[in-house]
C-alpha cells in the first residue's frame, strides 16, 4: 500500500474536537484522498497505511469478495476542526447467519485491519477515539453486532487511534524482519535453523540442481500461480479440512490481484531440478515485502522443509532488491518467532448491539473456547492427522501409486 512514513516527531497540530465524520458507500467519493500503491517517498497528503487498505486492493475486494458475500461497504472519513483529514476507515455490513455484522472489509484475506492515518491522527487520545466511534456508529445503518478484528497497535510507526477500541488481544501477532544485515549473515547465523537448512539443501542438491526464481511475464506468473493454488489447497485441506479458495470470492480476489497488479504481486518458485517444491504469493509495496501466501509440496518433500528453505530464499531476494522490511504477517509459527526482530500486537472488539447480535457472538465465542480447550486441541490434532492421511492417499491415487 501506498505508505508515507511519518515520524512521531513530525510537527503537526494536535487534533481537537469537534471531529467531523463523513460516510459513503462509494470509494470514488474520496477522490485522490484515498491512497494508492505508491512508494514511500511519493507522499499523498501525508497518508500512512498498510497495503490491505490501499485503493487498488479495496476496489478488487469490493467486486470479488464483497459482491460474493453481499457486503454493503461503508467508507468513513474522520476530519479535524479545520476539516483536514485524520483517518479513513474501510468498513462494511454483511449478513452472517441472519445477523447484520459491522466489520472491516477483510473476510480473512487481510493480515492487519487498520485505518489510513494522516498527520495528527496519532495524537487522538483514547477518550477522543471513543467519542469519535460513538459518532461514527450513530451515523451508520442498523446492525446487530460490531466485530473489529486484527486491529494493529501501530500503523507503521504511528500510534493507531483504533487501538483504544480494542479491549482484547488477538490470539496471534504480526511479525517483522528489519532487513539491516547481509544475505550471507542471514544464511549463516540469523535464519530459522542455518545448520539444518544447509544439510537439507545439500541433500536436495543430490536429487537435482536447486533454483529459486521470481516470475517474470504473464505466462510464467500464471504457471506459478496455478501451482501455488494447488499446493495451498492441499495445505488448507490438511489443516482445516476446507479449501479456503472456495470461500465466497476468495479465488476471484487473488486471481484479479495477480492479473491486474503484476508489478506489485510477487510469485516465486523454489525448484529441485524440474520439480517446483515450494511457491510464494506476496505483495511488494514501497520498501516493504509482504510475505502472504507460502505453499509447498507434501509427501516425501516435507522432510526437506521446503517452506523454511523458501522463506530463506525470499528474504535473501528482498535484501538483494533493496527492501527494508520483510513483513512475515500474522501467525506465531516458531520459525517466525526465531527470525523476527519486531512484533506487531493486534487487538479486537466484539460487541452485540441487539439480542440477536449478542446471541451470535456468544455462539462464536463458545466455539472458540471449545477449540482452545485441552479436549478441543486434542481433537484438532487427531483430525489434522486424519486429514493429512486422506490428502496423502488422494495424491497417491492421482499419481497412480
Amino acid at each position: 500500500m501506498s505508505v508515507a512514513h511519518l515520524s512521531r516527531d513530525t510537527p503537526h497540530a494536535v487534533p481537537r474536537p469537534p471531529f467531523h465524520v463523513t460516510i459513503s458507500s462509494d470509494l470514488g467519493d474520496f477522490g485522490d484522498l484515498w491512497p494508492n500503491m505508491l512508494a514511500p517517498h511519493e507522499r499523498l497528503g501525508g497518508a500512512c497505511a498498510y497495503v490491505f487498505q490501499c485503493r487498488e486492493l479495496l476496489s478488487i475486494w469490493l467486486r470479488t469478495i464483497g459482491v460474493a458475500r453481499g457486503t454493503r461497504p461503508l467508507f468513513v472519513q474522520v476530519s479535524g476542526q479545520n476539516r483536514a483529514p485524520l483517518m479513513l476507515i474501510p468498513l462494511g455490513i454483511e449478513n452472517r447467519r441472519g445477523v447484520r455484522v459491522l466489520s472491516f472489509l477483510d473476510s480473512g484475506v487481510c493480515d492487519y485491519n487498520a485505518p489510513v492515518l494522516f498527520p495528527g491522527a496519532d495524537q487522538i487520545n483514547a477518550d477522543a477515539m471513543h467519542g469519535i466511534w460513538r459518532q461514527i456508529e450513530s451515523r451508520l445503518p442498523a446492525h446487530d453486532a460490531l466485530v473489529l478484528e486484527k486491529i494493529p497497535e501501530h500503523v507503521f510507526e504511528l500510534a493507531n487511534p483504533l487501538w483504544a477500541l480494542a479491549p482484547k488481544t488477538w490470539p496471534v501477532s504480526g511479525h517483522l524482519v528489519t532487513l539491516n544485515f547481509s544475505a550471507e549473515d542471514f544464511l549463516r547465523t540469523r535464519g530459522p535453523n542455518p545448520p539444518d537448512s544447509r544439510r537439507k539443501r545439500k541433500r536436495l542438491a543430490e536429487i537435482g540442481p536447486l533454483s529459486f526464481r521470481v516470475a517474470e511475464g504473464a505466462e510464467e506468473m500464471r504457471h506459478i500461480y496455478k501451482i501455488m493454488i494447488r499446493q495451498k489447497t492441499r495445505r488448507f485441506m490438511e489443516t482445516g479440512g476446507f479449501d479456503n479458495f472456495k470461500r465466497p470470492g476468495w479465488l476471484a480476489f487473488y486471481t484479479a490481484l495477480t492479473e491486474e497488479l503484476p508489478t506489485h504481486v510477487q510469485l516465486a518458485a523454489f525448484s529441485v531440478g524440474d520439480a517446483i517444491i515450494a511457491t510464494h504469493w506476496g505483495i511488494l509495496s514501497g520498501d516493504r515485502f509482504y510475505y502472504l501466501g507460502p505453499a509447498w509440496e507434501g509427501g516425501e518433500w516435507t522432510k526437506f522443509s521446503p517452506g523454511r528453505l523458501l522463506v530463506e530464499n525470499l528474504i535473501v531476494w528482498a535484501l538483494e532488491n533493496g527492501f527494508r522490511t520483510f513483513d512475515l504477517g500474522i501467525g506465531d509459527e516458531p520459525y517466525k518467532l526465531k527470525i523476527r526482530d519486531a512484533e506487531l500486537k493486534l487487538g479486537c472488539l466484539r460487541v452485540g448491539r441487539t439480542m440477536r447480535g449478542k446471541l451470535y457472538l456468544a455462539s462464536t465465542e463458545g466455539r472458540r473456547a471449545l477449540a482452545a480447550s485441552r479436549p478441543g486441541r486434542a481433537f484438532s490434532a487427531w483430525r489434522h492427522r486424519r486429514r493429512k492421511e486422506r490428502v496423502g492417499l488422494r495424491e497417491a491415487e492421482t499419481r497412480g501409486e
